[in-house]
C-alpha cells in the first residue's frame, strides 16, 4: 500500500518512537537525559501516526466486515497502514458483528478495557473487553511489550472514527 511506511509516536517535540512495523520497533531519542520510566509511560500512550513519505498525511483506521470460511461473520480493525491491529470472534448474524464494532468504538476509549497478557512463548498479546468483561477484540502477537502497547494505543486511536468497509456483499 505504501511505498515506504512507518509508525511515528510522538511525545512533544522531545522524543520519537519509529518503527516499520510493529514487530520492528526501534526507538529514536532526542534529548536522552530526560528520559525517564514515567517519560517512557507516557510517550507509548500518546498519538500514533502513520506516514507515508509518497503522501505525507494521516490515512484513517477502517473496519473491515468479511464473511470467513465458516460462513460466521467477523471484523478487523486496520491501522491507516492497512496493519491489522484487532480481530473479533466469529458471529453467526452480521447485526451482532455490527453490535462488536460499536462495542470497540465505546470501549477503546477506556485504557482500563485493554488487557494485555504474555503468553508461555514470551510474546505479548492483549484483548479489548467491554463493561460485562466479553472479549470483543483480540490482538496479534507480538515480540515485545513496547510493540503490544504500541498497539493499544494504535487501536485507541483508530476505532473511534475508523470507517466501515463491508465486504460481505
Amino acid at each position: 500500500m505504501f511505498g515506504h511506511s512507518e509508525l511515528k509516536l510522538r511525545f512533544g517535540s522531545r522524543f520519537q518512537l519509529c518503527g516499520g512495523d510493529t514487530t520492528g520497533v526501534y526507538l529514536q531519542l532526542i534529548q536522552l537525559e530526560a528520559l525517564t520510566p514515567g517519560a517512557i509511560r507516557a510517550f507509548l500512550r500518546c498519538t500514533l501516526v502513520a506516514n507515508d513519505d509518497s503522501e505525507g498525511e494521516r490515512m484513517a483506521g477502517k473496519f473491515e466486515v468479511y464473511t470467513d470460511k465458516k460462513g460466521e461473520t467477523r471484523f478487523r480493525l486496520k491501522a491507516g497502514n492497512g496493519q491489522v491491529i484487532l480481530a473479533s470472534e466469529g458471529y453467526k448474524k452480521k447485526a451482532s458483528c455490527m453490535n462488536g464494532i460499536e462495542s470497540v468504538r465505546k470501549n477503546s476509549a477506556d485504557e482500563k478495557r485493554f488487557e494485555k497478557k504474555k503468553s508461555k512463548n514470551g510474546k505479548f498479546m492483549f484483548n479489548l473487553k467491554a463493561s460485562n468483561g466479553q472479549v470483543i477484540g483480540t490482538s496479534e502477537m507480538y515480540e515485545s511489550e513496547a510493540s503490544c502497547d504500541n498497539g493499544i494505543a494504535s487501536v485507541g486511536k483508530n476505532a473511534p472514527d475508523a470507517k466501515l468497509d463491508d465486504q460481505t456483499g
